[in-house]
């Protein structure tokens, strides 16, 4: 017996899920690794910029 299940109900949950670990990776980023940044003396903020675009898929 097949899993009956609609294609949009699948991507619902996959959007859901995808919003919500872009959610937490820039909470994780704010809150423990000190910010983000586009241009900085330091360094490490500028990488918090590239780990929060990469997890929404924009080209860095």
């Amino acid at each position: 017996m097949a899993l009956q299940m609609k294609a949009v109900h699948l991507s619902y949950v996959v959007h859901v899920l995808g919003v919500a670990g872009a959610v937490m990776v820039l909470v994780w980023n704010i809150s423990f690794r000190g910010g983000l940044a586009w241009s900085s003396d330091n360094k490490n903020l500028i990488f918090n910029v590239r780990c929060f675009l990469s997890i929404c898929h924009f080209k860095v």
